[in-house]
């Protein structure tokens, strides 16, 4: 038992002859110390705003992020051999690697994929170890009602999903934002997050190099999806080149979709695919971007190489899984390295980059890039920043036939086009 009341059970194991505490489990208590802070596809991010405590395993739900899974997504994730084979997770329950928190522990070993050989200012803080909590079937029903009854999701797309409440495991991180303290000090703060999407050029059949985003912004208009298409072009951001930077930073102002969100300090949104609130700071904002991006190549640089990992294919990769599905005996070292390549480059391709921002305030710090430019009005400002690659999250191999079948379509519909 912890030194301190709480409504959370530890779990203790022995380790080296010493009582260990790895892990905790929430309780229905524990639901109103949570509250909805964001979401994504497949998952959706809950802040820890609790009681603090001086000591044992519960001091890591301080200042954490709660990420769980949605509805419709992933939940076949942790039931996939392949993915635990691909992964070298253990397929039976034992003290590190359980079969109901499989998925955990992959997502957890692709991000330390993905993250592998990146700068390390622009890698996602985590230092809760260990990252998994359990869930008892209450506390997770409380969060789905809350999930529910949440007034920010009335600014966001409903897609009709909710938290799902058959999942027992989850992962506990740092909120990027807040990783470093200057940040934390002043509420002058603005958070902008670009999802680049793929800066690797499709080779069409007559050699042309084209931008995939745009074939499938071609798509998407064609089959009703969009009313419009967006300008913005991922060969222009991750070109180095700053008109082209200039260019695309444009495009997006002009239409975010769900490339372009702008928050301030205090998490309310200015900027996103449903409209833009009144504020003077955009303006700098946008002025600021393609000097802050400029400056940040070596973090785009490798979101580039891994989207670049993807040299397996998806028709390969696609009939590669198939195959394996059917016999994991038959998976090679080789091949279990091509997939989880592809793995990888499948993240780099829907990942963001949070920029942590403030104008005009000048910040002391080794760790945070400044940069000048020029507004609107020709006036000289400088900007204290911090770029750091979020939504890195582990795609199941049970996609590939998905995968496939769009990048069949796209290409299908440049191909004609082209005639």
């Amino acid at each position: 038992r912890l030194g301190v009341v709480s409504p959370c059970r530890v779990m203790d194991r022995v380790q080296d002859g010493k009582c260990a505490s790895t892990r905790i489990t929430l309780t229905i208590d524990d639901v109103a110390s949570f509250e909805y802070l964001n979401e994504g596809n497949a998952h959706c991010v809950f802040e820890y705003r609790g009681p603090a405590h001086e000591r044992g395993p519960r001091v890591r739900l301080e200042r954490a992020l709660l990420r769980v899974r949605k509805t419709q997504n992933n939940r076949r994730w942790q039931q996939s051999a392949l993915d635990a084979a691909v992964w070298d997770l253990a397929t039976r329950s034992d003290e590190d690697v359980g079969v109901g928190e499989s998925w955990v522990a992959a997502d957890r070993r692709a991000r330390d994929e993905f993250y592998r050989d990146a700068p390390t200012l622009a890698r996602e803080v985590n230092d809760i170890e260990p990252c998994i909590v359990e869930f008892s079937s209450d506390f997770i029903a409380g969060l789905a009602s809350k999930y529910d009854a949440s007034e920010r999701l009335e600014r966001r797309r409903r897609d009709g999903q909710r938290v799902d409440v058959a999942q027992r495991f989850g992962q506990l991180s740092r909120l990027a934002a807040r990783a470093h303290s200057c940040f934390s000090r002043t509420r002058d703060v603005f958070l902008v997050e670009i999802k680049p999407k793929s800066g690797v050029a499709v080779t069409l059949d007559d050699g042309k190099e084209v931008s995939r985003y745009q074939l499938h912004q071609t798509l998407k208009l064609a089959r009703g999806e969009r009313k419009t298409a967006s300008a913005y072009d991922p060969l222009d951001l991750f070109s180095g080149d700053k008109l082209r930077i200039q260019t695309a930073i444009s495009a997006l102002f002009e239409c975010p979709q769900n490339n372009l969100r702008i928050c301030d300090g205090d998490f309310n949104v200015l900027m996103d695919e449903s409209g833009t609130q009144a504020n003077a700071s955009l303006d700098v904002i946008r002025a600021a971007l393609p000097g802050m991006i400029d400056a940040s190549a070596d973090v785009f640089a490798h979101i580039l190489r891994a989207q670049s990992r993807h040299c397996i294919g998806y028709a390969r990769a696609h009939v590669l899984a198939a195959e394996l599905k059917d016999d994991l005996t038959n998976l090679t070292a080789t091949d279990g390295a091509l997939l989880r390549d592809f793995v990888v480059s499948q993240i780099a391709k829907d990942c963001s980059v949070l920029f942590t921002v403030i104008i005009d305030n000048h910040v002391d710090d080794i760790n945070v890039r400044t940069v000048a430019f020029l507004d609107a009005a020709h006036k000289t400002h400088t900007c204290a920043f911090t770029p750091q690659i979020i939504d890195v999250s582990a795609k199941t191999l049970d996609k590939t036939g998905v995968w496939r079948a769009l990048d069949d379509d796209i290409l299908d519909l440049a191909r004609a086009n082209e005639v």
